[in-house]
């Protein structure tokens, strides 16, 4: 947003914190909630363990760079240092996952080519191979791998870990956050409504999102004459749909819950949708 400008773009970076402290953004980070502020080393440990390990690893390459390929990437490994020093100041936002953050993986992807191609580089001259063949095959190698990788999150990526936390049941049961931006209620749990909420019933979401709903409505996916309540009063809605945001979202009730329709990823729940009982019904 602020490449044209950088001078004023990292001054809003560093005001930002104090500007929106008063605003209750809170994170679930290994089993604690901080509202806003985390610790100074969230930065490095969530880069850590939702930054895919093939890339990780290939970083070690960097030990057989030739001192013209370090004149190359220096621009690259100054801006990853900024970083490096930016992130871990207390002062910095750094809640919502990894969304604070997310700008240095491109550079990190970048260094970790680097580290690919010096890596074939020392193969090829241990092993009976030409580099630029031990280089295609290390490519497309790597590549099917992240292919992979994305097949297989796809479309709950924003709900991924790499296994060096155990991947996404190891989050888990680490306590970390599990889902944030409501992206796991997508067509299956729209069309799981559709099917079971009648006409003039009613559906409350939590935690609270109603534009989303109302977008969905708009858009003709979510069914014009559902009632979408904004809040819980003493009338309880007919229908509730529970997005498993760790901080805001009763952990032992959320896994109570009986639903109609579950999204699941990996073994993990992540989105409920359930007919309330108004005989014993409690709001998560």
């Amino acid at each position: 947003e602020y490449w044209h400008d950088p001078v004023f773009g990292i001054h809003r970076y560093l005001v930002y914190p104090f500007t929106r402290e008063s605003i209750p953004i809170s994170t679930t980070y290994f089993g604690h909630s901080y509202v806003f502020n985390l610790p100074w080393h969230y930065f490095g440990i969530m880069s850590l363990i939702t930054f895919p390990i093939v890339l990780t690893t290939l970083l070690t390459g960097l030990f057989y760079l030739g001192f013209m390929d370090y004149k190359i990437i220096i621009p690259i490994l100054f801006c990853i240092g900024f970083w490096l020093i930016l992130g871990h100041l207390p002062i910095v936002p750094k809640h919502n996952g990894v969304r604070q953050f997310i700008s240095i993986y491109p550079l990190l992807g970048l260094i970790s080519w680097a580290g690919t191609i010096a890596l074939t580089a020392k193969i090829s001259r241990i092993l009976p191979c030409r580099q630029s063949v031990a280089q295609k095959v290390t490519l497309l190698f790597v590549s099917g791998l992240l292919l992979f990788g994305i097949y297989k999150t796809h479309p709950f990526e924003l709900s991924y870990y790499n296994q060096f936390i155990g991947g996404v049941k190891g989050a888990e049961k680490s306590g970390m956050q599990l889902t944030m931006y409501f992206e796991a209620i997508n067509h299956k749990v729209i069309a799981a409504m559709n099917r079971n909420i009648q006409p003039g019933q009613s559906l409350y979401m939590s935690p609270p999102w109603p534009p989303l709903l109302q977008l969905y409505k708009n858009n003709g996916q979510l069914e014009k004459k559902i009632k979408i309540l904004l809040q819980i009063t003493d009338k309880m809605p007919d229908y509730l749909l529970v997005s498993r945001r760790r901080f805001s979202v009763n952990e032992e009730l959320y896994l109570s819950l009986k639903p109609i329709y579950e999204v699941i990823y990996n073994g993990v729940s992540l989105v409920k949708f359930l007919k309330l009982e108004k005989t014993n019904a409690q709001s998560p």
